[in-house]
């Protein structure tokens, strides 16, 4: 009986801890970068704050980054104020200013 127990108990804390894995991921974060002019805007440094991975956005304002959920990306660019980005599950818009 008390091993039926340690085994539900193990399994459950496993399956949790696979769960936990699985939400820990990186997958690409992609996006265009523009101003508040509607201009897209090459250059831009993009950052993973967490990672320390970084990239730029290209002609177009367009980038690509790994990141997990609820890491934080900082978008920055000479003459403008600097932004920060937590990665959820949701689509965000970034306009530079």
């Amino acid at each position: 009986m008390l091993m039926r127990k340690t085994f539900k108990l193990l399994s459950v804390a496993l399956m949790l801890l696979m769960t936990l894995q699985l939400f820990a991921q990186e997958r690409s974060i992609s996006g265009t970068v523009i101003s508040d002019t509607g201009t897209p805007l090459e250059g831009v440094t993009v950052s993973n704050s967490t990672t320390n991975k970084n990239t730029t956005t290209n002609a177009t304002g367009s980038f690509s980054i790994q990141a997990s959920g609820g890491q934080e990306l900082v978008f920055t660019y000479v003459g403008y104020i600097s932004s920060r980005i937590v990665v959820g599950n949701t689509n965000n818009c970034l306009v530079l200013k």
